[in-house]
């Protein structure tokens, strides 16, 4: 599937979203089943940029219902004050002192991927042999090298299709989840004009030299890449063109990506997939640098400015905007939507989802999401009917 449609648009981003809604609440469901710590969580107020949702992030644990709202300086204040209140009761304060996240539910997997991994070793630590210990440790840089493939492009340098099929065979052994259909091909040309990057969904891929305000998807892809390798810092450009790879990457996880390729690419249906895949893309992209061996240093511009899908893209940034939420806010949602969902229905399941977190009707969201990529006026309109 193509990325690089046409680059129009207005940029309604998550640093706007942030802007206009710069703190986060923590909203628990206070029934039978709420756990007591993230109980004793809910009302409590910060900034979007705290520290602490690196580690009270939604869920808080397995099944947790909770969830992060966006609020305003104003709605802010109100929240605070009312909590400030509650805490007068020494109970209460203690409780909160004293709340954690549940057992291994505390970190970021997209921040810290690493982490669950470090996790495990530790525990395997307490329970094997020493001398076992001391072997494993022995080749612990090596063997986190390869897993989860830190610095794949130093030790698979690409600067060719070539050379970055054998890069992405590579990535696709260590790291079969990502690309469950393998790498058949990496190819010039592809099924049409309209894209410099292209996938069938099931291990095939297409590059094209195309070049937009000074962006160059060849020189940018593979420069990008080199940066990786010699861990230098990239171009905004060369790291907006390793988030295209990641996008083609991402549509081979999906389930019904063949059947939505099948689709003429204006049909409202595959917009939407594409739109949707392309905004998960730029939320998470910077693990697969990550794992290149390169640091992303550009994420902002890219999910506001960046080009492929950007009109529906930025639609959908106000969209989720218009329910009192940041992209941020609902990543982890997005990308499962993405990657587990029936893309057939995905546009249902987003709006259901929206609508459980933000308390707005499912029928218009549903109705303004079915309206991406149709006359600004429609959308607008449609927009506008979700807030009355």
């Amino acid at each position: 599937m193509p990325t690089g449609g046409s680059p129009n648009g207005h940029h309604h981003g998550r640093a706007r979203t942030a802007e206009s809604f710069p703190y986060r609440l923590y909203d628990a469901v206070n029934d039978s089943r709420t756990r007591p710590s993230h109980a004793a969580m809910d009302g409590f107020v910060a900034r979007h940029d705290d520290p602490i949702w690196q580690r009270w992030r939604t869920p808080a644990g397995y099944q947790c219902r909770c969830r992060l709202i966006s609020l305003s300086e104003a709605q802010a204040q109100q929240f605070i004050d009312a909590d400030a209140e509650r805490l007068q009761d020494p109970e209460r304060a203690n409780a909160r002192a004293n709340a954690q996240p549940d057992k291994g539910w505390d970190y970021d997997p997209c921040a810290e991927p690493t982490e669950g991994l470090m996790r495990a070793i530790e525990g395997k630590r307490q329970k094997v042999d020493n001398r076992l210990m001391a072997a494993f440790e022995t080749n612990a840089d090596d063997a986190l090298a390869a897993w989860p493939i830190r610095g794949l492009a130093r030790r698979f340098p690409a600067k060719d299709l070539a050379t970055l099929a054998v890069l992405l065979r590579e990535y696709a052994y260590r790291l079969p989840g990502d690309l469950p259909h393998g790498v058949k091909f990496v190819r010039e040309g592809g099924p049409n004009g309209d894209f410099y990057m292209a996938t069938d969904g099931k291990g095939g891929f297409w590059f094209r030299e195309i070049e937009y305000q000074g962006f160059n998807s060849r020189r940018d892809l593979f420069g990008g890449l080199a940066a990786c390798a010699a861990q230098q810092a990239m171009t905004r450009e060369e790291e907006y063109a390793l988030e295209s790879l990641w996008h083609e990457i991402w549509h081979n996880r999906q389930r019904g990506a063949i059947d939505a390729l099948s689709l003429d690419l204006e049909h409202p249906l595959r917009r939407f997939v594409e739109t949707l895949n392309q905004a998960v893309a730029r939320l998470t992209y910077p693990s697969f640098i990550q794992r290149l061996g390169g640091t992303a240093s550009h994420q902002q511009w890219v999910i506001d400015e960046g080009y492929g899908y950007q009109r529906t893209v930025s639609r959908l940034w106000s969209l989720i905007s218009a329910c009192g939420l940041s992209p941020a806010d609902v990543a982890g949602e997005l990308a499962t939507v993405n990657v587990s969902a029936d893309l057939m229905q995905a546009r249902s399941i987003l709006a259901d989802l929206l609508a459980r977190r933000s308390d707005i009707e499912k029928a218009k969201i549903q109705a303004a999401l079915d309206l991406l990529s149709a006359r600004e006026s429609l959308f607008r309109a449609a927009v506008s009917d979700m807030k009355s």
